[in-house]
């Protein structure tokens, strides 16, 4: 009977289930049913970053756009954070305000022809030349960028109120006006430029020559009866202006 005992438990032993075997879709956590959690893939690509100064430009020529457009009283920050695909709160943390933003515009503007007037390189062995060319450009950039008449336009109506606020105004003048100086110098060395030729009302007279016929060009054209942005009448002018400039200078 012992014998008979023994056998029955060493076989229902062997049929019952194991307490210490986990099922495969058993988690780890031991709550019975669960399935285990599958894991997220992990995005594909390099994630995008935020350029700062990207954004910042993108602000900068949206303001430039309405604020010629609209001039400072009528522009809203809605529409240049709209027109930048930003948002307001990015110009107040960029800018402060929007008279330090049209400020900013000013300071863009003056930068960007300072710029191109560096890349200019002018050859000063032959000074006539160069203030030639210095000419040609100054007329050149003024009808390539309009935005920049405009708004200098309206700042004007200001009295430049907001202009004189900007920091590096007289650091934006001093490389235009020692360009001419420099021009003025080596004209008189080598005996092509009259010994008083003034490099200040020399720079204002190639500013204003080419500022005001560009500034003006839609009254003008009414006025006159003949279209001021015909390609012949621009050369026309181009030329009297040097020839005007030359004779100013030359000995």
């Amino acid at each position: 009977m012992a014998e008979k005992r023994a056998v029955a438990a060493r076989t229902a032993t062997r049929g019952a289930p194991t307490t210490t075997a986990r099922s495969v879709s058993q988690p780890d956590d031991g709550m019975p049913g669960r399935k285990a959690a599958v894991p997220k893939r992990a995005p594909r690509g390099r994630p995008k970053l935020v350029d700062g100064g990207i954004i910042r430009k993108n602000i900068l020529d949206a303001a430039i756009r309405i604020f010629a457009e609209r001039g400072l009283s009528g522009a809203r920050i809605a529409s240049i954070s709209k027109l930048a695909k930003s948002n307001d709160r990015m110009i107040y943390y960029y800018f402060g305000s929007k008279e330090k933003l049209y400020i900013a515009v000013l300071e863009t503007l003056y930068v960007n022809m300072t710029d191109a007037e560096r890349e200019l390189a002018l050859d000063l062995t032959d000074p006539m030349d160069a203030l030639r060319r210095l000419a040609v450009f100054t007329m050149r950039h003024y009808i390539e960028h309009p935005e920049m008449i405009t708004v200098l336009n309206n700042e004007n109506l200001h009295r430049g109120r907001h202009v004189s606020k900007a920091k590096s105004l007289k650091r934006l003048s001093s490389p235009a006006l020692e360009m001419v100086e420099k021009i003025v110098s080596r004209g008189i060395s080598q005996r092509v430029f009259r010994a008083d030729v003034e490099p200040l009302q020399l720079y204002i007279a190639i500013m204003s020559l080419n500022y005001f016929y560009v500034s003006n060009r839609w009254t003008l054209t009414a006025f006159l009866g003949r279209d001021l942005m015909d390609a012949g009448e621009l050369s026309r002018w181009q030329d009297w202006v040097w020839k005007m400039l030359e004779r100013s200078v030359a000995r």
